[in-house]
């Protein structure tokens, strides 16, 4: 319910002045505590980024912001807690982009991640959520100025020069950090594509491929066998003595075709 107060003016003319309700002030305190909660994990971020990351002028950049958002909370804390409100210590949810399950499964089983590539993600992961910061607090300006809360858009203002410059810092230097981090992800690429597995020969013998030698060797016993080119050539005495026994018979066969021939040829004289 509004809190409503009257004037007079110079005639006596009574009108009527609206005061911030305390629907809009818990409103507020409530947008208060998001932005809150927002820098809440903000920070947990920034202190493992600062463990994780591989470059030297990222580590001291996320150390800088870190030492601001301790202030930015503690801002926070005193606008919350002089409307009224009670500061959160809960965590929110950042905005990071996150890949759908199905792609996410396929680079974790078929692709390794190296420290480079690590390192970019997380930087845009990192301008995604200073981007987002920069919003809120754009937001929780405007909206103090609708509700003519002037004290409070100082402290707001500075948490929001802070981000900017974060994300300003973010931007420019994306090109920078891409271009020391990528020889390095295609390196790593390159390496993996060599590993020691692909350039060995392929074996030439399988479990399959000894079962059927096995077999070929049931079938021209008393030889051996030898592979070329992935075919399998019979280089037997069985095979060479199975050869001649085919060619004695062929020669056989042609002899008693001429015997017969030379019958028939002298019982036709007769």
């Amino acid at each position: 319910m509004a809190m409503i107060s009257y004037k007079a003016d110079d005639d006596c003319h009574i009108t009527e002045v609206k005061i911030m309700t305390h629907h809009l002030n818990d409103k507020f305190v409530f947008y208060l505590n998001i932005a809150l909660a927002a820098e809440n994990s903000a920070l947990e971020r920034l202190q493992s980024r600062i463990q994780q990351t591989i470059l030297e002028d990222a580590k001291q950049q996320l150390q800088h912001h870190l030492e601001e958002t301790i202030e930015q909370q503690d801002r926070l804390r005193q606008l919350i807690t002089k409307f009224g409100g009670t500061p959160t210590q809960e965590k929110a949810k950042l905005p990071i982009a996150s890949p759908p399950e199905s792609i996410a499964k396929t680079m974790e089983n078929t692709m390794m991640t190296s420290a480079a590539e690590r390192e970019l993600k997380e930087s845009i992961q990192d301008t995604i959520i200073e981007n987002a910061e920069v919003t809120g607090y754009t937001m929780l300006i405007q909206m103090a100025v609708k509700m003519n809360v002037a004290d409070a858009i100082p402290s707001l203002r500075q948490n929001l020069n802070e981000e900017e410059e974060m994300f300003g810092w973010l931007r420019a230097n994306a090109p920078a950090i891409f271009a020391k981090l990528w020889p390095q992800v295609e390196a790593e690429s390159s390496s993996l594509n060599l590993k020691p597995s692909s350039l060995s020969p392929t074996p030439t013998t399988t479990q399959e491929q000894q079962q059927l030698e096995e077999e070929d060797d049931e079938k021209f016993k008393g030889g051996s066998t030898a592979r070329h080119g992935g075919h399998l050539t019979v280089t037997t005495e069985a095979v060479s003595h199975r050869a001649n026994i085919t060619a004695d018979t062929v020669a056989e066969g042609k002899r008693d075709q001429k015997r017969h021939k030379t019958t028939r040829k002298k019982g036709k004289g007769q």
